[in-house]
């Protein structure tokens, strides 16, 4: 009986033994198996990391020579693509004005994978459309990167715009390229249309560059430094300022060193005109264009708190304004704001040019250059030739008539 309690205890021994080491076994198993996992995992973040590392340094690389490389084995190499789109800062394709064109190659495709028809494709339908594309599977990774650049809104969509110049890149860097490898391709693209970019910003930095402190602009500007000249070259006008109705210019203290330096700026165009304004800004235009005969001056106004902004309305109201720049401050509080409401109000009402910001003043400089240059194009400035109101204003008189006429009937019984 001993001998079998003992023989039975031995077998519990060993069963706990066996299962504790069995325990022992699983839970090793699942802990190499989380190491493999884990390792796997890093392994993948690391290669990520690694690809993003290369793309970037291609880029880099890109924007530093200026010299295209040749080809490799016929094909074209991702680094090759990006020297000979960039040599000297330069796009060799151009992308501008194709945008129609192009549009009505591509559209089709877009509007193939926008499965629901929303105007924009999402991260899978633009993966799809851009395997179709270039005839070969593109990764999820790749369409992020290209989502990073070409979704210029951030809206994590693509929309048709955005698509249209995508695809336009990716076949314009796919050419040659027989083997559709389109990772090869990827850091072109991307560096492609930052090129084109810059140089866009380039431009445009060059162009405004005289009058970055007018316009105020946030961020840096990358001007070429050779290209700075001056944009208010003088010419011959083709109206007289007899010809047209008066040009305003009007400013709030806080924007007179502005509106100084606006006109500084544009003086060859904006002498073409009867200039008028309320006190102190026609005191400044009196200082600004002192001994020089040519320049007409209109009526000089009081200062805008003491009636001057009245005064424009008037001129206004009795057809001898044509039109009005007037630099508003949006950040302090005006003791004849009922004034400035007033004239801007009847600006409305008579359909008069009117700009309120110094980017919409740089804006119209152009369209009263164009409207005056040569043979002259009238049709470009019509308050300054002819009384205009607003479409708003037929109905009003109409209803005015309604209610004067139903008095006249009252009156009549």
């Amino acid at each position: 009986m001993h001998r079998q309690s003992s023989s039975q205890n031995r077998n519990e021994t060993e069963k706990r033994t066996n299962s504790s080491n069995a325990g022992n076994r699983d839970r090793r198993s699942w802990k190499n198996l989380g190491r493999k996992t884990k390792s796997k995992q890093r392994a993948v973040s690391t290669k990520v990391d690694e690809n993003n590392a290369t793309q970037q340094k291609l880029i880099e690389s890109s924007s530093r020579k200026t010299t295209p490389e040749p080809t490799i084995g016929g094909g074209i190499s991702s680094l090759s693509a990006v020297l000979a789109m960039q040599a000297n800062r330069k796009v060799e394709k151009t992308f501008r004005g194709s945008f129609a064109v192009a549009h009505q190659r591509i559209n089709k495709i877009f509007h193939e994978h926008d499965i629901d028809g929303n105007g924009s494709l999402d991260v899978d339908e633009t993966q799809q459309a851009l395997s179709k594309t270039v005839g070969s599977e593109v990764t999820l990774e790749q369409v992020l990167v290209l989502l990073e650049e070409f979704d210029k809104d951030g809206n994590g969509n693509i929309d048709m715009s955005e698509f249209v110049m995508m695809t336009s890149m990716v076949e314009e860097s796919m050419k040659g390229d027989n083997t559709h490898d389109f990772g090869k391709q990827l850091a072109s693209v991307v560096a492609m249309s930052k090129a084109a970019t810059d140089d866009l910003l380039a431009e445009i930095s060059t162009s405004i560059y005289p009058i970055r402190n007018i316009l105020c602009v946030q961020g840096k500007l990358t001007p070429n430094p050779q290209q700075i000249s001056n944009h208010d070259d003088d010419f011959e006008p083709a109206f007289a300022p007899s010809d047209m109705r008066c040009l305003a210019l009007v400013s709030h203290n806080e924007m007179k060193a502005t509106m100084k330096e606006f006109v500084i700026a544009n003086q060859n165009i904006l002498k073409k005109f009867r200039l008028t304004g309320t006190n102190s800004t026609m005191t400044m235009l009196r200082e600004i264009f002192k001994g020089d005969s040519a320049v007409v001056f209109g009526p000089s106004c009081q200062s805008g708190p003491l009636g001057g902004d009245a005064e424009l309305v008037a001129l206004m109201c009795s057809g001898r304004l044509g039109g009005m720049l007037f630099f508003q401050d949006p950040m302090s509080s005006h003791p004849h704001q009922s004034d400035i409401d007033c004239l801007l109000r009847q600006a409305l009402v008579h359909n008069t040019m009117v700009v309120t910001t110094p980017c919409s003043a740089h804006m119209i400089m152009h369209t009263l250059r164009s409207a005056l240059q040569g043979e002259g194009k009238p049709e470009l400035i019509p308050s300054f030739f002819f009384t205009l109101q607003s479409p708003a204003v037929a109905t009003y008189k109409a209803t005015q008539r309604r209610v004067v006429q139903s008095h006249s009937n009252a009156l009549a019984r």
